[in-house]
């Protein structure tokens, strides 16, 4: 394309020297050519040096997240951890400072607070951060990992922005981070194709680099070169889907151990990293009980095949496993949500006169037709039997999305459409409370700050297990109908984990608890899929290398567009 510029436009071209820098690149290495021109000599690439790591110490590339941290406090960034539009210090180091005292109630013993004792360190020195890892698709479709590092505070919620026009904001504002580019809001730590992935050297070394960067960052940090002051951060949680946690932390509980068949030989090992949820005297479906038997349970057993290298990052001591935390978002909205709106649908379905296929079709026109009237994006064209994965009466129904945002907007619908209906058979009352109940849960969380009052984080628990004992009963007489509707499926565990024990619980010895979205995995998958998109437009042998150095690009770009950096002169 350069040569193109230059050839038909002429010499007044050639007055732009990267166009003609860019001209001369040689396309047999233009990789090459291009990344050296770009990024050594025009400067448009993050200075974030690439760091190797392997039994060699030179197989794979990857970039320390001290080397991340010396960049941002080099350019005068740290405020990106606090989740501020500007550089701030002393506001910046009050938001720590308040994030710390109030994390206090929930961790008392967390090792940062006798540090900073002892050592004399100011919290506000210190920002919270959190590791995320999943797959995306790479080349020819196949897995390409890709971890990063992350502040648990950011810019909040589209939803809590709009909340705060209206009700104010405040000066030491602790949200979520979702908002923003995740270009500039994540920090690339490694990637890895699926053949370098599935050898556990490799996977292991990158999950070692990733606990030593945690580590140093938390005992020895970084110098901010403008002011001498030494900046840390603490890893508090590894976040991802179940699948993930269960790969990195070696668990041997999980979702993979839950019980196939009514009758098994061996014992069940249990589902749950956490507790003892899953075994013979602590089944897990007890979603509908304030005290099920897995509650007095919680940190007896190891879950650990293996010792993971992710948790001896110093945490809470005798509290290992929970550095391993339930992604909200995998749990719900790509979870439990889609399995209760197929069941729903169904017996929705059953209302309407006709075939299976056009009662699928009305229901279709009246969600089209609702998504109009709101002015929503449905995300789907129609919903048919495919859709909800209902084959036949004698399956499972449960939606065939991968998109978070359609359970939501589903949710959404369905309460509508239930609350319009003139007469509703029990079932269908059982789930319009179901549905009332957690679409007011999950806004209240989408709206909240990081830390929740402990009167609001009550309510929001509450909430959340009243769907859960409303979806419990409608299990239970689907059961006893011999029906296959509303499947008890291991992720209501983690739910039950996240209203009872994080929420109701938590705020009954605690003035806040901690709002479980800031563990969700919405701006991490969508930076999953960037990382991959990357990854199938370079060549297989240098994929590591060529992928890391154009994320590297890349993300200049976005700093650039977000005012965090000045373009070059």
């Amino acid at each position: 394309m350069a040569r193109g510029v230059l050839k038909d436009i002429g010499p007044a071209a050639k007055a732009s020297g990267g166009l003609k820098r860019l001209a001369e690149c040689q396309e047999t290495c233009s990789e090459r050519d291009t990344h050296n021109l770009l990024a050594k000599r025009l400067k448009l690439s993050l200075p974030a040096p690439i760091s190797k790591l392997g039994p060699d110490g030179d197989m794979v590339p990857y970039l320390r997240f001290r080397d991340w941290c010396s960049f941002l406090l080099k350019f005068n960034l740290w405020h990106v951890l606090a989740g501020l539009l500007k550089p701030d210090r002393p506001r910046e180091m009050a938001i720590f400072r308040r994030f710390w005292e109030l994390y206090e109630q929930i961790e008392p013993s967390h090792p940062l607070y006798a540090m900073c004792r002892t050592k004399g360190i100011d919290c506000g020195t210190v920002a919270p951060v959190l590791f995320h890892g999943d797959e995306g698709r790479g080349r020819r479709k196949q897995g390409f990992l890709v971890t990063s590092f992350f502040g648990l505070l950011g810019r909040g919620t589209r939803a809590g922005l709009e909340h705060r026009r209206a009700h104010g904001q405040s000066f030491l504002k602790l949200l979520p981070n979702y908002v923003g580019h995740t270009y500039t809001t994540r920090f690339l730590h490694g990637m890895l194709p699926k053949a370098l992935y599935n050898q556990p050297g490799v996977f292991n070394a990158l999950m070692e680099a990733a606990a030593e960067e945690a580590r140093h960052m938390f005992e020895n940090g970084v110098r901010d070169p403008h002011s001498g002051c030494v900046f840390r951060t603490c890893l508090l949680h590894v976040t991802g889907d179940w699948v993930w946690l269960h790969k990195v932390g070696n668990l041997g509980r999980s979702f993979n151990n839950s019980l196939k068949h009514a009758v098994q030989r061996k014992k069940p090992v249990g589902i749950c990293h956490l507790c003892r949820a899953g075994q013979e005297d602590s089944p897990f479906e007890q979603i509908h009980s304030r005290d099920p038997a897995w509650l007095s349970t919680r940190g007896e057993e190891s879950p650990f095949v293996a010792l993971p290298a992710l948790a001896k990052v110093p945490g809470v001591p005798c509290k290992m496993p929970a550095i391993f935390a339930w992604d909200f978002w995998h749990s719900w909205h790509l979870g439990c949500g889609k399995t209760f709106v197929g069941s729903v649908w169904v017996l929705l379905a059953e209302q309407v006169p006709g075939t299976w296929d056009a009662r699928f079709a009305s229901l279709s026109a009246s969600f089209i037709s609702w998504c109009k009237m709101n002015k929503r994006s449905p995300c789907l064209s129609r919903i048919t039997r495919d859709t909800m994965a209902f084959s036949s009466v004698d399956a499972f129904p449960c939606a065939a999305w991968h998109k978070g945002a359609t359970t939501t907007i589903v949710m959404d619908f369905l309460e509508w459409f239930l609350r319009a209906m003139p007469a509703r058979t029990l079932w269908l009352e059982k789930s319009l409370e179901a549905c009332v109940a957690i679409n007011g849960c999950l806004r209240a969380l989408y709206t909240a700050e990081a830390f929740i009052q402990a009167d609001a984080a009550t309510r929001i628990g509450e909430q959340g297990l009243q769907f859960l004992r409303r979806y419990a009963w409608l299990a239970k007489a689907s059961h006893e109908a011999g029906r296959p509707l509303f499947g008890m499926i291991p992720k209501l565990h983690c739910l039950h984990h996240i209203f009872l024990e994080d929420l109701v619980l938590r705020a009954r010895v605690s003035s806040h608890a901690l709002n479980p979205i800031c563990f969700g995995a919405q701006q991490s998958e969508d930076y999953i899929g960037r990382g991959s998109r990357l990854s199938r437009r370079v060549h297989p042998k240098t994929v590591v290398q060529r992928s890391v150095e154009r994320h590297l690009k890349a993300a200049y770009a976005c700093y650039i567009e977000a005012g965090l950096l000045q373009p070059p002169a």
